[in-house]
C-alpha cells in the first residue's frame, strides 16, 4: 500500500481519494458486492480493483486511467492520504 501503514493494493489506497460522501461510490460498492459467487469472474483479492474501476466507469468521462483520473478531478489529490504520500516522496527523493 502506498502509505506503508495499511495492507492492500493501489486501488485500496485510491479509495481514500474518492470524494467524501460520494453517493455514486456507494452504488458501486453495492453493485460489486452484489455479484453472486457463481457470476463473479474476478478473485476476491481483486475486489478493490473491480470497485474503483466500476466507480470510475460511471464518471462523466469513463475509461480514464487511474493517474489521469486524479488529473481529471475524479479522485482528490488533496486528500490527507495523498498529501502524506507526496510529502514522503519529496523527503525521500528531494531531501532538504
Amino acid at each position: 500500500m502506498p502509505n506503508n501503514r495499511l495492507p492492500g493494493i493501489l486501488e485500496d489506497f485510491l479509495r481514500y481519494l474518492v470524494p467524501p460522501g460520494n453517493a455514486l461510490f456507494g452504488y458501486a460498492e453495492q453493485s460489486v458486492n452484489g455479484i453472486s459467487e457463481d457470476l463473479r469472474m474476478f478473485r476476491p483479492v481483486d475486489t478493490p480493483k473491480a470497485l474503483i474501476h466500476t466507480w470510475l466507469a460511471w464518471q462523466k468521462e469513463p475509461g480514464k486511467p487511474l493517474g489521469i483520473s486524479i488529473t481529471a478531478g475524479f479522485l482528490e489529490h488533496t486528500a490527507a492520504e495523498a498529501e502524506a504520500v507526496v510529502n514522503w516522496m519529496q523527503r525521500l527523493f528531494f531531501p532538504a
